[in-house]
């Protein structure tokens, strides 16, 4: 089965990611998952999340997409 649960502080901090696209199934991004990626830059989160918990994206000074499925905003 898939991850469905995206951990504490899993990323907090990568330096050398671009992107993140998780995969369908996934249910739970925890706080600070991926809280200071600077050069993150998008972001691609399907329907099946749930719940993401404050600062999990926190401090992406160059993020400039959010991509979210069906029933999120």
């Amino acid at each position: 089965g898939s991850v469905k649960i995206i951990d504490y502080q899993l990323c907090q901090g990568c330096t050398d990611l671009e992107k993140v696209t998780f995969s369908e199934g996934n249910e739970f991004i925890k706080w600070g998952a991926f809280e200071d990626c600077y050069k993150l830059k998008e972001i691609v989160v399907p329907a099946t999340v749930k719940k993401i918990e404050g600062r999990a994206f926190a401090f992406l000074d160059k993020l400039n997409e959010f991509k979210a499925g069906a029933g999120h905003q």
